[in-house]
């Protein structure tokens, strides 16, 4: 086995920024998901998933809700530059995304609520 490579402080802190910004802030908001008293839509499409017991219906529900949350937190978390990254276009062009989307006067993160993530 080789030496192991220890990650640079500027690597780590973005893994920390990551972890507690966009994987823990979705656990939290999904398993607030199994609150009984939790009334939205995605919180009552988990409950009559998970209430009808088969297992391919509360992954065909449950999966794409994590994964929705997941990018909403990532997308949230560029949009209030807690994680400044940058993005290179097929074109070549680079843009700073926090940045780019604040000079267009919109944000990257959309309400997952409606359809901007659902196909």
């Amino acid at each position: 086995m080789g030496e192991m490579i220890m990650p640079s402080r500027e690597i780590e802190e973005f893994a920390k920024i990551l972890v507690k910004e966009v994987r823990d802030a979705t656990i939290e908001e999904c398993d607030s998901n199994f609150r009984p008293d939790v009334r939205d839509v995605i919180a009552q499409r988990w409950r009559k998933a998970l209430g009808s017991g088969d297992a391919d219906r509360i992954a065909d529900v449950l999966i794409p809700d994590i994964v929705d949350a997941t990018i909403s937190y990532l997308l949230r978390a560029l949009d209030q530059e807690m994680l400044p990254l940058t993005f290179k276009a097929s074109n070549g062009k680079t843009v700073d995304l926090p940045v780019s989307a604040g000079t267009n006067g919109s944000q990257i993160c959309q309400s997952r609520t409606g359809s901007t993530f659902r196909a």
